[in-house]
C-alpha cells in the first residue's frame, strides 16, 4: 500500500475510499529524484522487533516495510516493497511462523494487486538484510537474506518508469493491531543512477527519527538509519 500525501498528512493511503481497512502509522520518504535520475539500488537491515501487543481484533495483521516506486501516490505505479508481516493467527495468513514471530517475503504492489513470494518465518531478534535493485530500465529485483543466504526473491519486469521515491511505513489491516514497539532500519544505503547532492534534503518523516543521510561521493550514494517510534493501532 502507499499514500496520497506525505506532507502534511503522512498517514493517508492512496485508494482509501476503495479500502478503508488499511491504516498507516509512522511514515518516512525520500524523493523524488531530480530530472531523469532514479534509484539504482537500496540495501538495508532490520532486527525483527517484538510482535504487536494489545491487539483488539483477531483478523488484523501488521506490516513494516521499505519500498521504492516511481510515485508516492499512484496505485497504478508498481511499488517494490519486501515486507514483514504478522498476525495473531499467522497460519491463517499463510505465515509459517509461531504467533509470537514475524514472517518476511519479497513483495510488489502492482496495479492489479499485491504479488508476494511465499512467507518465510523470522526468528525473534533475527537480523534480516534486504536489497532492491533496478537491474535495467523497467526491471527491479528484490532479495531478502538471513545470515548471508537469500531466503526470498522476486524480479519485476516492465514496471514502467524507474523508481524515484524511497518510502518506509508501518501499516495495519483493520486498524486494530495494538502496540508496535520502536525499531530501527539500519545500514540503509541508497544508490542513485547519477549523483545528486540535494537528494538527502528530501527526507521527510512522521513518527520516526534519523540523524539524516550523508554522502561521501558527491551524492551518488546516501547512507543513514531510521528509527520508527512506538506505533499504536487501536
Amino acid at each position: 500500500m502507499r499514500f496520497t500525501s506525505i506532507i502534511p498528512a503522512l498517514a493517508l493511503t492512496l485508494g482509501a475510499a476503495a479500502d478503508q481497512e488499511w491504516h498507516f502509522g509512522d511514515v518516512v520518504y525520500m524523493g523524488p529524484t531530480s530530472g531523469s535520475n532514479y534509484i539504482k539500488k537500496v540495501t538495508y537491515s532490520v532486527t525483527a522487533p517484538p510482535v504487536p501487543t494489545d491487539f483488539s481484533q483477531s483478523d488484523c495483521w501488521a506490516s513494516i516495510w521499505i519500498g521504492i516506486s516511481a510515485s508516492q501516490s499512484d496505485n497504478s505505479v508498481p511499488l517494490m516493497q519486501p515486507i514483514f508481516n504478522w498476525a495473531p493467527d499467522n497460519a491463517a495468513q499463510g505465515c509459517p511462523a509461531a504467533n509470537n514471530a514475524w514472517c518476511v517475503a519479497a513483495s510488489t504492489l502492482l496495479p492489479d494487486g499485491q504479488t508476494d513470494e511465499p512467507y518465510v518465518a523470522v526468528a525473534n531478534n533475527q537480523q534480516v538484510d534486504f536489497e532492491i535493485n533496478t537491474v535495467s530500465s523497467g526491471t527491479v529485483s528484490q532479495n531478502v537474506s538471513i545470515d548471508g543466504n537469500v531466503i526470498s526473491s522476486i524480479t519485476n519486469k516492465n514496471i514502467g518508469k524507474n523508481p524515484t521515491y524511497f518510502i518506509a511505513a508501518d501499516e495495519c489491516f483493520t486498524g486494530k493491531c495494538g502496540t508496535l514497539a520502536s525499531y530501527t532500519w539500519e545500514n540503509v544505503v541508497i544508490t542513485l543512477a547519477t549523483a545528486d547532492k540535494n537528494f538527502g534534503a528530501t527526507l521527510s518523516m512522521d513518527g520516526a527519527s534519523s540523524k539524516g543521510f550523508t554522502t561521501s561521493d558527491n551524492g551518488l550514494t546516501w547512507k543513514g538509519a531510521i528509527t520508527f517510534n512506538k506505533d499504536v493501532f487501536a
